[in-house]
């Protein structure tokens, strides 16, 4: 779960209790893509450490969560339609993210309110080696999530790749 399983050491939890009552901030940093803060939490309520929170655990999901909340336009933008005119209009964005990883990783992504498809779902899927078409694409996608998948296969490789070189989808790696 972690580099270091700090866990292990005598008086951590005394030390993490210590520094909340100092009222200090303590963040858990992992760049693990396969599991969920949810999961993590559990982990360390299992350990004993029962008062690190959710909001204190910094994964490489969140990361990637926050940068497309703060750089890629997700949901509805305005406008300006003309100069002479006040009024605004209201354009869709692109709004979806295409996930090569676990659900939760998707999970993390749900949570801060991104779509997402592909993940798991995409499992399955498979190019017909008999057609030269492309797969039908999402044209609602403009970024490509990729982390720890156990499940990749060429079909969302060659998904992720059409989105990034053909469409011009950002690529984010966990």
């Amino acid at each position: 779960m972690f580099s270091v399983p700090f866990w292990e050491f005598d008086g951590v939890a005394d030390m993490l209790k210590t520094l909340k009552t100092l009222h200090k901030q303590v963040f858990f940093v992992t760049n693990n893509s396969r599991i969920a803060r949810s999961e993590i939490i559990e982990k360390f309520h299992r350990l004993g450490l029962r008062h690190v929170e959710e909001h204190s655990i910094l994964s490489c999901g969140v990361a990637a969560a926050f940068y497309l909340q703060q750089s890629v336009h997700l949901g509805t933008k305005h406008i300006n339609i003309s100069p002479e005119s006040d009024n605004d209009a209201i354009v869709k964005t692109k709004k979806k993210v295409f996930l090569i990883g676990t659900d939760s990783m998707g999970h993390e992504l749900e949570k801060a309110g991104i779509e997402y498809v592909g993940g798991q779902s995409f499992n399955d899927k498979k190019v017909d080696p008999q057609k030269s078409t492309l797969p039908d694409i999402d044209q609602d996608i403009c970024a490509v999530v990729a982390g720890y998948d156990p499940n990749l296969n060429y079909y969302k490789i060659n998904y992720a790749q059409l989105l990034i070189n053909k469409f011009g989808c950002e690529f984010i790696a966990c």
